[in-house]
């Protein structure tokens, strides 16, 4: 779970979590293209003072391979905030 810190660290660190997803190949990033990241509530109040732009600008800055957007808000056992994921390098042999 990713606590809130300050807005460069908490950037750094959901892009951690995200690029440990996009890494997985069972992961519902690989399969769905979307992913989420637990949060505390106090970085949730954060993303919402700050903004959803700020962060995803703030986030992709630190991502390799892939892109993300954001999706929602959501709760499951802990605070979570989910993404679309779009991978920049897409294998000619899946293309459409």
């Amino acid at each position: 779970m990713v606590a809130h810190k300050d807005f460069e660290s908490n950037c750094k660190r959901i892009a951690k979590q995200i690029m440990k997803d996009c890494q997985d190949p069972t992961s519902d990033a690989m399969f769905f293209g979307t992913t989420s990241v637990d949060v505390s509530s106090s970085l949730i109040d954060d993303f919402n003072k700050v903004g959803a732009k700020s962060y995803i600008k703030g986030i992709n800055k630190y991502l390799n391979g892939c892109s993300v957007t954001f999706k929602t808000i959501g709760t499951d056992d802990n605070w979570c905030l989910c993404f679309n994921v779009e991978f920049d390098d897409v294998d000619a042999e899946f293309e459409d």
